[in-house]
């Protein structure tokens, strides 16, 4: 029986290799694939700066009319395949075009869920200006597909702070999908380790 889920799982190392969270991603890929086809779609960064682009990507053309109505209202895409073990399907969203609606974007942040951003510099912003942007993607994949008419539950799962507004975005502005948030090392997790502790022991009997 098929799954009623459509997953998008948002990374800022999705055909990207920077730290342990590719490894995470590439590792368990295979594995939802084979659980969802390609009601699963990894969602990361479409880079300028990588001049000859991702050699872990390899476009779809099947998708050309999709990226051109992304392009056409200023969040640009390339869809095609992550080259690792299962080939999932795989979104890279550009969002320099964010750039200059940063501050309404910041503003809208700090009005809606009090994040604080006014010490934050590129290394803040650029992340921030991604997630959104990627939420952006994922509400015109969503509306493109009609999965909300084929009564397709919709899941975002966004991997460390570097991807959370994508899920602060689609709360603000789709309600019916559902969100996970995963941090992959908190500074109680590693002062726990480092001591020999477990993370039970750290939260002194509070849930997580």
């Amino acid at each position: 029986m098929p799954s009623p889920y459509t997953l998008f799982e948002v990374s800022w190392e999705v055909a990207h290799k920077v730290g342990g969270i590719h490894t995470v991603l590439s590792s368990k890929a295979k594995t939802v694939r084979e659980l969802l086809g390609d009601d699963y779609v990894a969602v990361g960064p479409w880079l300028l700066a990588d001049a000859e682009g991702s050699p872990q990507f390899q476009e779809e053309p099947e998708h050309d009319a999709f990226c051109e109505r992304c392009r056409e209202a200023g969040t640009p895409v390339r869809v095609g395949r992550w080259r690792i073990p299962g080939s999932p399907r795989v979104m890279l969203v550009e969002f320099s075009s964010l750039y200059d609606r940063k501050d309404d974007i910041l503003a809208q942040l700090w009005e809606d869920y009090g994040v604080d951003s006014i010490h934050g510099d590129w290394d803040y912003v650029e992340p921030v200006l991604f997630g959104v942007a990627a939420g952006q993607a994922i509400e015109a994949w969503v509306e493109e597909r009609g999965l909300a008419l084929r009564r397709r539950r919709v899941i975002v799962h966004a991997h460390e702070w570097m991807t959370s507004s994508a899920l602060l975005h689609v709360k603000r502005t789709s309600p019916s999908f559902g969100t996970v948030f995963t941090t992959h090392a908190t500074m109680l997790g590693r002062a726990l380790s480092s001591l020999g502790h477990s993370p039970e022991d750290g939260l002194a009997g509070k849930t997580p």
